[in-house]
């Protein structure tokens, strides 16, 4: 006999996670980070 914990595990839905690549971040999170720095050297000027 197969537990029902077991069997509502093999029923449930793909759970799909934004991509993570470089340092863990999402493209999307490396485009904020950069234009962050980007206007924190142009302000420096």
């Amino acid at each position: 006999m197969i537990a029902p914990s077991a069997n509502r595990a093999s029923q449930s839905r793909e759970v799909r996670y934004a991509r993570r690549e470089l340092l863990g971040m999402t493209a999307r999170e490396r485009e904020q980070l950069l234009d962050a720095v980007i206007e924190h050297l142009v302000g420096i000027r």
